[in-house]
């Protein structure tokens, strides 16, 4: 599966907001229904535990890692990596994870109980060889 089908699969089923938009540290989340997209355009700070609100509680994983070095990245983000959701809102929404973002990285992440009703059609991208 490939962005354009991440993109079409969830374009007509559910709203585009956008969670964060801080432009101090260059960084741009959104989410569209169970999927969670993050983008650190800052060229030299990385972020730990950065928060990203979600109104879908639950586990999150992995998709695409732009960081991955079948992309030509340096796999600073472990694709295995679960995301947990805690209870406390950020930016309107119901709750927020925390990630590590690295420079120059884009993420996207779904709710795992999606993917798993979904796993005939949504693969992670990031397991695919």
């Amino acid at each position: 599966m490939n962005l354009n089908d991440i993109w079409t699969e969830c374009n007509s089923l559910y709203s585009t907001w956008i969670s964060e938009k801080d432009e101090q540290k260059k960084i741009i989340a959104f989410d569209r229904g169970p999927f969670l997209f993050v983008f650190n355009f800052n060229s030299t700070e990385s972020f730990i535990n950065y928060e990203v609100g979600t109104d879908w509680a639950g586990t999150y994983i992995i998709l695409l890692n732009s960081d991955d070095e079948k992309f030509g990245g340096f796999a600073r983000v472990d694709n295995e990596t679960r995301f947990f959701t805690f209870d406390e809102s950020k930016n309107n929404r119901a709750c927020h994870i925390k990630i590590y973002i690295p420079t120059r990285t884009a993420l996207i992440l779904c709710d795992e109980k999606f993917c798993a009703k979904k796993n005939e059609k949504l693969q992670c991208i990031s397991n695919e060889k």
